[in-house]
């Protein structure tokens, strides 16, 4: 499960300068021109339950210590913390997570990023592995569902048009190719290249027929078939 934490850089005389929220190694991170103290006894970390709750932590350390450029107090920090504050302009940062996909919808991944992301995932559960859904969620999940078809995916009758309209003149999907003339022609050389089996493997073959259909198992047409004697064979 990942961890969040609030962290402080302190100077050498023990007041904080910076404070933020992160993850993993982000407390020792340089991030947007402000880095972190080289001794990491500078450095300390407070761990929270949730992001939220780290996010709650930040803005409160912010509004104790206060900033220099606001004139309140001893932080270098432009913004007052939280998810997605405002910069010192007062506007906030883009949506760039959306951006980006509203750009990169459509346009095909290349194999050598595709060869990367297999990669990246091989050997990896997704991240709800093992976790059971709450009854909140059960219960949202059927309401979601009820009143609507299977989750079969249903065509439109524009969809259907065009599925139609490409596939006229076209053989079924599963319908054989026609061999070429050039495959018929290498069929029939193959064929006629075979080796006409011996007569000692007839023999067997004939002995292995005898056998089945002495010990009842012989068929013809789904129609179970007993010969009254080997003879009559």
């Amino acid at each position: 499960m990942r961890q969040f934490y609030t962290y402080l850089w302190l100077r050498e005389d023990g007041t904080p300068y910076y404070v933020g929220k992160g993850s993993n190694s982000r407390a020792y991170d340089s991030r947007r021109g402000h880095r972190p103290p080289k001794d990491h006894s500078r450095i300390l970390l407070q761990e929270h339950p949730s992001e939220a709750d780290a996010f709650a932590s930040e803005v409160f350390f912010i509004a104790y210590y206060g900033r220099e450029d606001t004139g309140t107090g001893c932080l270098i920090n432009h913004t007052d913390g939280g998810d997605n504050p405002p910069n010192a302009t007062g506007s906030k940062r883009p949506d760039n997570a959306a951006r980006n996909t509203k750009l990169l919808k459509g346009v095909p991944l290349s194999p050598e990023h595709r060869a990367k992301l297999s990669a990246a995932k091989k050997g990896k559960h997704p991240q709800n592995w093992g976790k059971k859904s709450s009854a909140i969620t059960i219960a949202k999940l059927r309401l979601s569902h009820l009143g609507k078809p299977g989750r079969r995916f249903v065509m439109s009758d524009a969809q259907k048009l065009k599925l139609r309209a490409a596939r006229l003149g076209k053989p079924a999907p599963r319908a054989r190719a026609p061999k070429s003339e050039e495959t018929k022609q290498k069929l029939r050389d193959a064929r006629l290249l075979q080796k006409p089996h011996s007569a000692e493997v007839i023999e067997k073959c004939r002995q292995a027929a005898l056998q089945q259909w002495s010990s009842g198992k012989g068929h013809s047409y789904g129609k179970r078939i007993v010969p009254k004697s080997q003879g009559d064979l």
